[in-house]
């Protein structure tokens, strides 16, 4: 599932936190780094608190 959303996106390189609603009760945060061509998944989990809307 990760992979596939990661896929979709066009990712500059640096630090990234992604939050995104999926078909799950919560928010899916993603925290990537991106260098040259390899995108690093440093953190994944399910937001359970408060969603903050500047967010993806």
């Amino acid at each position: 599932m990760v992979s596939d959303i990661l896929k979709t996106m066009n990712l500059s390189p640096g630090k990234h936190e992604i939050v995104i609603s999926i078909k799950l009760k919560y928010p899916l945060k993603i925290v990537t780094t991106v260098e040259d061509d390899i995108i690093t998944v440093v953190t994944n989990y399910p937001l359970r608190k408060g969603r903050n809307e500047s967010i993806l």
